[in-house]
C-alpha cells in the first residue's frame, strides 16, 4: 500500500526534472493569502541523477542540524528545528522511504506532525549543517553528502487547504488487480487525510551537491537476478 500511495503521489503531482522536485498543480494551490495552520512537507534539496534518496545511516545526517526559517514581511516568524544533535524535534519525523532500505536508513524527506502557519507570499529558508560525511544512495546512483554547511532559500511549491482531487480519478490511478474495494476506499481516505491543509516545501533557488560514487542504486540492486538453486 505504501508504494502505491509514492506512485499516486508522482502521478497526482508533476515532477519538475530541472529541481527534481514536485510542485502541486495550481487547480489545487490554496485561493486564501492569509497565514492558516498547515503540516510541513519538506525534501532537502540535493544535486544528484534521481529524483529520491535514501540516507543509508541515519545517525550520521542527525548528527547535525536541519532549521527551517519561515520569513513573512522581511521578518522571520518561525525558526523551526527539524532535527539536532542526534534525534528529531518534537512533532517532526521522516517520512516512509518509496523502497525498502536497509536498518538504520533514513529518507530525505520530512514532515511535521504539527501545524504551522503558512502564507503563499512567504520566504523559505533551509539550513543543514553536516558533522560528518553522509553516504546515500537512489534508484540509479550512490554517493555521498560532505561535511559542510549548506544553505538555499526559496518558496512553498504548493499550499493546499481541503485535498480536493476527484474520487473518480483516483480510483483510475489506483486500478490494481491485487486490490479490493475495500483497500481502495481505505487508501483514497488515508490520502485526504494525508494531504489536507499541507504545505509543500520543494521548490529551491540553489541544490547540495552530492558526490556520487557509482552509477548504481537500488533499482539495480533489485534487478538482479536471483541465482538458481542447486
Amino acid at each position: 500500500m505504501r508504494y502505491l500511495a509514492y506512485l499516486i503521489l508522482l502521478l497526482a503531482f508533476n515532477t519538475a526534472f530541472g529541481l527534481k522536485m514536485v510542485y502541486v498543480p495550481a487547480e489545487l494551490q490554496t485561493k486564501n493569502i492569509s497565514p492558516i495552520a498547515r503540516t510541513l512537507y519538506l525534501k532537502l534539496p540535493l544535486q544528484q541523477t534521481d529524483t529520491d534518496w535514501v540516507f543509508t545511516n541515519a545517525d550520521d545526517l542527525l548528527a547535525g542540524n536541519l532549521e527551517l526559517r519561515i520569513i513573512r514581511n522581511n521578518q522571520i516568524v518561525e525558526s523551526i528545528i527539524i532535527f539536532n544533535q542526534g534525534k528529531f524535534a518534537e512533532g517532526w519525523k521522516a517520512m516512509l522511504p518509496p523502497v525498502p532500505t536497509g536498518p538504520g536508513a533514513i529518507y530525505f524527506g520530512f514532515i511535521s506532525t504539527q501545524p504551522y502557519y503558512t502564507a503563499p507570499g512567504d520566504r523559505l529558508e533551509l539550513r543543514l549543517q553536516v558533522v560528518k560525511a553522509v553516504k546515500g544512495i537512489g534508484p540509479r546512483s550512490s554517493g555521498i553528502l560532505p561535511k559542510g554547511l549548506y544553505v538555499t532559500s526559496g518558496n512553498y511549491s504548493g499550499l493546499l487547504d481541503d485535498f480536493q482531487l476527484n474520487q473518480a480519478d483516483l480510483y483510475k490511478m489506483i486500478m490494481q488487480d491485487d486490490l479490493s474495494n475495500e483497500d481502495k476506499q481505505i487508501l483514497i481516505s488515508n490520502l485526504f487525510t494525508l494531504y489536507n491543509y499541507t504545505a509543500f516545501m520543494n521548490a529551491w533557488n540553489n541544490q547540495w551537491q552530492i558526490a556520487i560514487t557509482t552509477n548504481s542504486g537500488w533499482l539495480d540492486e533489485y534487478s538482479q537476478p536471483e541465482e538458481e538453486s542447486l
